[in-house]
């Protein structure tokens, strides 16, 4: 999923796209599925005017994680969860 951000909130001040939940299937993994479609997303935004691209990586997932670095991705906040038991 894309979804194009505009406004002003607690990460950023202007234009980016923030990707979420996306994979590739094992079986096409190592076949540069992944780098193309990074790289159609950032022609996308050198064209719409969007200067930043915004995503989230699993951290029990380190595979995704050296991939997204290995193609020029930093980290930049640190997210927690707990699940909340029902009364």
């Amino acid at each position: 999923m894309v979804r194009e951000k505009s406004e002003t909130n607690l990460y950023r001040d202007h234009n980016y796209v923030f990707i979420d939940y996306t994979f590739v299937l094992e079986d096409y993994r190592k076949l540069g599925i992944g780098k193309r479609l990074y790289a159609y997303v950032e022609e996308w935004c050198r064209k719409n005017d969007t200067s930043e691209i915004v995503l989230d990586v699993i951290v029990t997932n380190p595979e995704s994680m050296k991939f997204h670095e290995s193609i020029g991705y930093k980290p930049f906040v640190k997210l927690y969860s707990k699940p909340v038991s029902k009364l």
